[in-house]
């Protein structure tokens, strides 16, 4: 395995700004993780607000950790967070099936990289912790995953099990049978291989121990980095939401609106897009109705469902909140805000989509008397197999040709494996026809009015042959070049499939598959840097 830094794939301006041109986003962030000076001023504010509940804090991470049998590397984690002086950095996703899309297994690795790192360069105790994120109720978002099949397709699976209603992930029981036969699927599309039957047996196990979708996605993160010391943490383990019941308090004591929105029109201004279109009536928590989640807004002074049909006052709210805090549940603009309270974050590891709605919320962190941690950018990874890597050197193509212009370098390519350019010479001949054609037929017309329309009818015939010899002359070139298409078909499958990065789309047990389980322990052993500039990295096996 080698590792070459590259440049990043994001195409998102605001968080290529963050990266490379800090001065024009400065005012919607604390301060830039590539400056030793952030980090200590982030732990010199830390430790003048020391956590009131740490003990609470590690005595609920110790009993969600052992009910999952995590590594005893990630239990002496929590109870290192018991110390004042012992710090996280915090990141987190969704429960996806097989736990989702690559970039989810990056975002694992970037944390426990990022640990080590600061340790190194700033000699305070820092633990990563993961954040699980099952209180989201888009079940659409985590039920499937996709394959690269060995005929060069991309092949949606996806679980049978359909929801009655917006049920959080986390309150959604997952028909046994339905996982086991995606599972089963999802294996038998895979190229066989050594490590096939046992890595399916595996999934297969953790699977029937698990009751939730949410259980599932924690317990195989467990198995893939708890050795690692990643603690998890469940967004709706009860003891959290206990924690939490200050910041809940908080929003529906206070409007946030004109904050968030004065925020937003700046980012505007400056030609940013949003990824989170805030409104004057948003409330920004979720309240649970006979298990459905539901939004809640402003409106007239009192709080509402987003159907109108449930009817709230603050009072009301807060005593809801104090009798049953898991009835609450955070939306996006609030979730960190939680993550923030509860924890003593050090810095937070997003996404390109997260750090952009990150940079909406400064102006509650502020309010709330709370300080942004440093955000940081996760690191991403193109898996470069061999033979890809191969095909893409004979065509003289990059990693950026790919994402990029591939289209275009394909018919290029196409082009020069014949001796005659066919296709200028086809738009010649079509051109000088209707020339020589087209002319005739005005002649005839004006001499003979009753041939116009057989003539023009006659044209269209003759171009249609035409077309039709262009369409079988390229079909023929492709016949003859049809191995050499098929590498340039692998190529984009293998790392853009359906026009998107490969971390995006592809989920890691088809890597393991092909190069066993030990392929994420060789790539968090490779020497690389998550605080580097450039956050991409080629990865080639």
């Amino acid at each position: 395995m080698l590792l070459e830094q590259t440049k990043t794939l994001n195409g998102n301006r605001l968080v290529q700004d963050y990266v490379s041109a800090f001065s024009n986003v400065q005012d919607f962030f604390e301060s830039h993780p590539d400056q030793l000076e952030s980090w200590m001023n982030r732990r010199k504010w830390l430790l003048e607000h020391p956590l009131p509940h740490r003990a609470e804090l590690v005595e609920g991470l110790r009993h969600y950790n052992r009910s999952l049998q995590n590594h005893d590397a990630a239990m002496k984690n929590i109870e290192e967070l018991a110390n004042d002086n012992t710090f996280v950095v915090v990141g987190g996703q969704q429960a996806g099936i097989l736990t989702g899309p690559l970039y989810v297994i990056y975002k694992a690795i970037t944390l426990i990289k990022l640990t080590k790192s600061l340790e190194e360069k700033t000699g305070e105790r820092v633990v990563p912790v993961f954040w699980i994120a099952s209180e989201d109720h888009d079940y659409d978002e985590v039920n499937h995953i996709y394959v690269q099949t060995w005929d060069d397709q991309v092949e949606k699976i996806q679980l049978s099990f359909e929801p009655a209603g917006k049920y959080s992930i986390s309150h959604l029981p997952v028909n046994e049978t339905s996982v086991e036969e995606f599972i089963q699927t999802f294996f038998s599309r895979l190229p066989d291989s050594l490590h096939l039957h046992a890595l399916n047996e595996k999934v297969l196990e953790i699977s029937r121990s698990t009751t939730t979708l949410n259980e599932f996605f924690a317990r195989l993160l467990v198995w893939m980095f708890g050795e690692y010391g990643l603690i998890l943490v469940d967004s709706a383990a009860p003891f959290l939401r206990s924690l939490e019941q200050p910041v809940f308090a908080s929003f529906i004591q206070n409007d946030f609106s004109q904050e968030l929105l004065h925020n937003q029109r700046q980012l505007i201004d400056k030609g940013y897009p949003l990824q989170v279109d805030i409104k004057q009536e948003h409330a920004h928590f979720f309240v649970y109705e006979e298990g459905k989640r539901q939004l809640i807004y402003r409106r007239d002074g009192r709080f509402q469902t987003k159907d109108g049909e449930r009817e709230f006052t603050a009072q009301e709210l807060l005593q809801l909140l104090e009798k049953d805090p898991c009835s609450f549940s955070a939306n996006v603009v609030s979730r960190p805000l939680m993550q923030e309270y509860v924890f003593p974050v050090l810095a937070f590891v997003g996404g390109p989509g997260e750090i952009a709605y990150w940079a909406q919320l400064k102006p509650v962190f502020d309010r709330l008397g709370m300080k942004m941690p440093i955000v940081l950018p996760r690191l991403s990874f193109t898996i470069m197999e061999r033979d890809v890597h191969k095909y893409m050197q004979s065509f003289h193509l990059s990693c950026e040709n790919v994402y990029t212009n591939w289209a275009e370098r394909r018919k290029a390519w196409m082009a020069e494996q014949s001796s005659l350019a066919w296709e200028p010479r086809f738009s010649q001949v079509k051109q000088e026809l209707g020339d020589i054609y087209l002319s005739f037929i005005q002649e005839l017309s004006n001499a003979e009015p009753g041939v116009r329309n057989v003539s023009e009818s006659n044209w269209n015939r003759i171009l249609m042959q035409v077309e039709y010899l262009e369409k079988k002359t390229a079909q023929a070139i492709e016949a003859r070049h049809h191995a050499g298409l098929k590498q340039w078909e692998h190529i984009r499958v293998s790392l853009f499939p359906l026009e998107k990065p490969q971390e995006r789309v592809y989920n890691i047990f088809g890597y393991l598959n092909k190069y066993g389980e030990h392929f994420i322990k060789k790539l968090l052993e490779q020497t690389f840097d998550p605080l580097a500039p450039s956050k991409h990295f080629n990865v080639y096996i």
